[in-house]
């Protein structure tokens, strides 16, 4: 048989060229749109969290870069930051190095977008005193103003920040309080981590980025003042005083735990506390924190107790078994004859 040769002019050879370049040519336009789409995505996420903030907080907040993952459904974002009030020489009030956010698909046509879980690292915290005024309190009478919607700042326009949404979980980790307070020395404090659940399911409006963020300012001061005697006693004080004019996170349904220097504390009380008027001193705070070390250290010791009576039960039961199948060797064996009566 002869191999069958197309002459250079066949007209299918010349359509197949065509339809390839065509094919080439769609790809390369899909994969600019699904990059623009991708970049505005992520530039549209960018804007939304700044303006939430900005207008939750009173004080400008940056965000260095957010990405969008399309395929992943999932949303990460790094440096953000929010900035001091004016006239305050330390360099921030909260900087967070990164988060990531899991989205559940189904719900992004919905009214409310939930959000299985959202995990913030690297916090960092700078409390601010000098010259007879202070950056939370600031903060806090700016956030107190949202609250009851008389915000200085423009309401957002993002789409992204005027979005309702729920988050079942939101994990903040490695969290870093600074007290600066003139005449007091520097104190960092530490926080292992604070988790919040039910976040904007159990309050009567629906929440939105702003919302998140002063949810997120409270449960990170309420774990400073958890801390107690670690931070100045003015500064605890002051802390619960201004806590206490702001919506209650106990009061939102919302539940709230810390886990500080290896103890889980439950902040939903001291936030319910606070809101009632009921202040405790660092002292006292000090104390609870520190029934609750003991509590630990004695549910390890009985632990450790029942392990230690479990195994001379064991050993006891071992020794038993012993006795039973080899006899005891401890008592003398009885000669032949020599029984208990006399001999005749």
């Amino acid at each position: 048989m002869r191999d069958t040769i197309r002459p250079k002019g066949d007209p299918s050879v010349k359509v197949l060229k065509v339809l390839g370049v065509v094919l080439l040519g769609l790809v390369i336009v899909l994969a600019i749109f699904f990059a623009l789409v991708a970049a505005n995505l992520d530039r549209a996420a960018r804007f939304g969290v700044e303006q939430g903030g900005t207008y939750a907080l009173g004080v400008p907040t940056t965000l260095e870069a957010a990405d969008v993952g399309l395929m992943s459904g999932t949303f990460a974002m790094q440096g953000l930051t929010v900035a001091n009030p004016e006239g305050f020489s330390t360099p921030h009030f909260l900087a967070l190095g990164e988060g990531a956010v899991a989205v559940q698909y189904a719900s992004l046509n919905a009214e409310t977008i939930r959000l299985p879980e959202v995990i913030l690292d690297s916090v960092d915290v700078h409390l601010d005193r000098e010259d007879g005024r202070s950056n939370y309190e600031t903060i806090l009478d700016n956030l107190k103003r949202f609250e009851s919607g008389d915000s200085t700042e423009p309401a957002p326009e993002s789409d992204v920040a005027k979005q309702n949404i729920v988050v079942e979980r939101l994990e903040i980790r490695n969290i870093v309080v600074h007290a600066d307070v003139i005449g007091a020395t520097p104190t960092p404090v530490v926080i292992d981590g604070i988790i919040l659940t039910d976040v904007g399911s159990g309050g009567a409006d629906a929440m939105q980025l702003a919302d998140l963020f002063g949810v997120v300012t409270k449960a990170v001061l309420l774990g400073a003042v958890q801390t107690g005697a670690q931070l100045p006693g003015q500064l605890v004080q002051e802390l619960q005083t201004n806590l206490a004019g702001l919506e209650s996170l106990s009061d939102l349904g919302i539940g709230v735990a810390a886990q500080i220097g290896g103890v889980t504390q439950d902040l939903g009380g001291l936030a319910e506390n606070i809101s009632q008027g009921v202040f405790q001193s660092a002292e006292e705070l000090s104390r609870t924190l520190g029934q609750g070390a003991q509590g630990v250290q004695d549910a390890a010791e009985e632990a450790g107790k029942a392990v230690e009576d479990a195994g001379r039960s064991l050993e006891d039961a071992a020794r038993g078994i012993g006795n039973i199948f080899g006899g005891r060797k401890d008592e003398p064996e009885e000669e032949p004859g020599s029984g208990g009566g006399s001999g005749g």
